[in-house]
């Protein structure tokens, strides 16, 4: 527990399992956990007919004709940093589309109360970004979990932490500015994955609020998925999500992965991309600057036409 920040220069972690599902899920909900619920026949969730549920339909933008605002303000100096063409998109889950990476650092810190331990802002940046299991070896690891609780796995760590996530799953939103940026990626013809360390169930629990903008995306990789060997900060999703465009690019320089983590930026590097970064609290702007292309705040600050994509339209924004 007394690793420092600069842990994090080396590697995250190691030997991360290469898959790993659980039968009976807790997240077998009867009843659905979404502020508005959708329409259901049987098993199939519908939406369809709701008017402006994140459909990216274009609205103008009344009494608004100046460009959308970005951390240059319009104005930037003589040194700044080339970025190469992007072609292609792929976006993490949590913390970028979904506001659920702090979430999964509620539900950590519940769970540890348990043993009477401490989530301290080092473990959350090395514990973001992983799997379950990832993160539970981490966890169990630097925190001596297995002193509290005699032979306690992985698996058993990971349960109490999907027990404790199933409470919180109520609170999901999107994050700022993303349903625009995905619309607009889509209405432009570049094509967008998304790529997560989540299992296929706690996908699925995540996005069921929003399967209209999850339709956006060309495919979405998990680390369930049977050609991820390792999980981030390996390379293999990133590289198995570039290798499911139907006609994926050249070069991985020029995809876009766009993360809220030092094990998502890395990663995205080891496999060759560029990276946009939007740092989860509580990782410093020191370390993200030196883990990315390009660090944001939010998503409205990223300037596409660095990594030449199409602007914004001036006054639209999606519903």
């Amino acid at each position: 527990m007394h690793r420092t920040i600069a842990k994090l220069r080396g590697s995250l972690i190691s030997g991360i399992p290469r898959r790993w599902n659980s039968s009976g899920d807790l997240y077998g909900d009867e009843k659905d956990l979404c502020k508005k619920p959708p329409k259901k026949i049987g098993n199939l969730v519908i939406d369809e007919e709701e008017e402006g549920i994140y459909t990216c339909r274009p609205r103008n933008r009344k009494g608004q004709e100046k460009k959308r605002p970005n951390c240059w303000s319009g104005k930037k100096g003589l040194l700044v940093k080339k970025h190469s063409p992007v072609t292609h998109v792929i976006f993490n889950l949590d913390g970028v589309v979904l506001d659920s990476e702090k979430l999964n650092h509620e539900a950590h810190a519940m769970y540890l109360s348990r043993f009477k331990k401490p989530f301290p802002n080092e473990l959350k940046m090395l514990t973001s970004g992983l799997s379950e299991h990832g993160a539970a070896r981490v966890l169990i690891r630097e925190l001596n979990l297995n002193e509290a609780l005699p032979g306690i796995t992985e698996a058993v760590y990971a349960q109490g932490f999907r027990q404790r996530f199933r409470g919180l799953i109520k609170r999901i939103k999107l994050m700022p500015g993303v349903n625009d940026l995905i619309c607009h990626l889509h209405h432009s013809k570049v094509p967008i994955a998304l790529a997560s360390s989540n299992t296929e169930t706690m996908f699925n629990l995540k996005a069921r609020c929003y399967p209209n903008l999850m339709d956006r995306f060309c495919h979405v990789t998990l680390r369930t998925d049977p050609e991820v060997t390792k999980g981030k900060p390996y390379p293999d999703i990133m590289k198995v999500s570039i290798r499911k465009f139907k006609h994926p690019p050249a070069n991985p320089q020029s995809v876009l992965a766009i993360e809220d983590s030092i094990a998502g930026a890395r990663a995205a590097k080891a496999a060759g991309m560029q990276v946009l970064m939007i740092p989860s609290r509580p990782i410093p702007a020191d370390i993200a600057t030196q883990e990315a292309d390009m660090v944001v705040q939010k998503l409205a600050d990223a300037d596409l036409a660095d990594f030449s994509l199409p602007a914004y339209p001036q006054g639209v924004y999606y519903s």
